[in-house]
This record gives structure tokens, sequence and C-alpha cells, in this order.
């Protein structure tokens, strides 16, 4: 079976995929290239190839400008982050909650069972780019819960695909955070995966702690150096961000 992906505005991927299931209208397949694919309103969210880049980069970012962490992972869909939640373990001895958010329901589970200043690092992975994770009542949990000088990360819409979202969201978010800085990583779907960085405390590039980036010898796609060029942006994103984007 043929599935189209369209981003970018006129941009357009198709796939072969086989093997087709369904779980709460988003569709998984196996493509022969790109491994298991998930499609969501008819457009790619993810493959198999690009969970190692990601998870990485929505990981190892913020983990490494942190000495140690609690950690909270709030993701879509169990299968989109089963790779990440068994990754961290292995990597890390660290503490690392889960929520689930329910897409039939509209709501996470034991979401409002959360204490106070209770994590050092909030990881929101939306790949679905659902804008329930953007809505004030959200991002004011996600406030109380983070330490005053912990760290938050948030998948975020691409700026070439929609502009104005990508700038309402990063607005939202820079306007509860002293630093809130966008970067992004190159995936084989959708051009890119696109996060935002906040903390009141750390900086992305300036607090990276080298001693643990440089010394990640197993991992696939992160790196000191991408680490620090992933914040890199064109001028036409930079003008676009002004005064919206706090570095």
């Amino acid at each position: 079976m043929t599935l189209k992906n369209e981003y970018n505005g006129s941009a357009c991927q198709q796939f072969e995929v086989s093997n087709i299931t369904e779980i709460d209208n988003i569709f998984v397949g196996e493509n022969l290239t790109l491994g298991k694919m998930a499609f969501y309103k008819d457009k790619a969210i993810f493959c198999e190839n690009d969970l190692s880049r990601l998870n990485e980069m929505i990981y190892f970012v913020p983990f490494n400008t942190l000495e140690s962490a609690t950690i909270l992972y709030i993701g879509d869909r169990t299968f989109n982050i089963d790779s990440l939640v068994d990754f961290i373990p292995t990597k890390f001895d660290t503490v690392c909650d889960v929520l689930n958010y329910s897409l039939s329901n509209k709501k996470l589970i034991s979401f409002n069972d959360l204490k106070d200043k209770q994590y050092d690092l909030i990881i929101v992975d939306n790949k679905l780019h659902e804008s329930f994770y953007f809505e004030d009542e959200f991002l004011a949990k996600i406030k109380a819960t983070l330490k005053n000088d912990g760290i938050f990360i948030c998948s975020n819409v691409d700026f070439d695909n929609d502009k104005e979202s990508f700038k309402s969201n990063l607005s939202k978010i820079s306007s509860l955070f002293r630093i809130s800085m966008p970067y992004k990583v190159t995936t084989s779907i959708n051009g890119s995966g696109n996060f935002i960085f906040s903390s009141n405390k750390y900086h992305p590039t300036s607090d990276i702690i080298l001693d643990k980036s440089d010394f990640l010898d197993d991992c696939f796609y992160y790196n000191s150096e991408i680490h620090l060029q992933s914040f890199i942006l064109p001028n036409y994103i930079k003008k676009e961000l002004l005064n919206i984007a706090k570095n």
C-alpha cells in the first residue's frame, strides 16, 4: 500500500508500507528502507530509522547540561515512548516517570497527581503536535511541577511547514522561562524534528558539560558538535523569532 506524506506546504513523499495496523487513528506499518512507520491524519509522524536521532536529541541535549536529574517523560502513545524510556536507564542512573497521553480521551493519565517542584527535567514528546500541550492550563502545571532551576523540553512543529504555530508555541513557552530556544534534528521524513529548550537557569550551549557529552561514544547521532549546531538558525527564521526566542 502506498501512503503519501505532505509537508512543507507543497512537498510530498510517498512510502510503500505493508502490515498496516491502526491504533486510535494512528496507522503503523513496515517500510523496507525506513522500518516501522507511523501515520496520523495522512502525515508521517516518525519512522524507526529516525527514533535514535529523535530520542538522543530530545534527551541528551538537556541531560548534558545537568549534573543529575529526576525526569518526567510525557508521550502521545506507548509505542512512541518505549524505546526512549528503555534507553534512559541504560545510560544513566536516574529516575524517569512516564505519563501517557490518551488521544481518544484527550487527557493525561495521573497528570493531576504530580507534586510541585518535583522534577529536574520534563520532556514532552509531542509527535502528533497536539495543541493540548500548549494550552495555558497544561503549561502552568508543567511550570509548577518543574523545579525552579529545571529544564523543560517540548516538541514543536516545523517552522517551514507551519510558521504561525511554531511562533505561537514558542511564544507561550518563552513567556514562562528566562531562556527558551528552538533546536532541531535532521530526519528521514518531514525534513526535521523540532524541539524547544527552556529553563530559568541553564543555557543549552553555554552550560553544556563536555565531560559528559564528549564521552558518549556509542550514540547513533548525538555528539557535542551536533548539540551545539542544532541551535543555529538561518537568518530568515532568526528575524521571525526576534522578541520571541530568548537566549
